[in-house]
């Protein structure tokens, strides 16, 4: 796995939020926050099955994940 960016799938969320981020985990999405550079925070749903595998896999702490705007 030397040298391959994983890609971690997210998706944009609408609310924020107490009540927004528990709806979220209820539909069984780990919810979170990408925020860095000039760019407005910008609230997203990770799936948590996909999440976890990653997790589990080993490693997954230090490497760089890419994603999509």
């Amino acid at each position: 796995m030397a040298g391959e960016i994983p890609d971690l799938e997210a998706l944009e969320r609408t609310g924020t939020g107490k009540g927004a981020a528990r709806q979220a985990r209820r539909a069984g999405m780990v919810p979170g926050i990408v925020f860095g550079g000039d760019a407005e925070p910008l609230p997203i749903n990770i799936p948590f099955n996909k999440l976890f595998k990653m997790l589990k896999a080993g490693r997954f702490q230090v490497h760089a994940v890419q994603h999509e705007s």
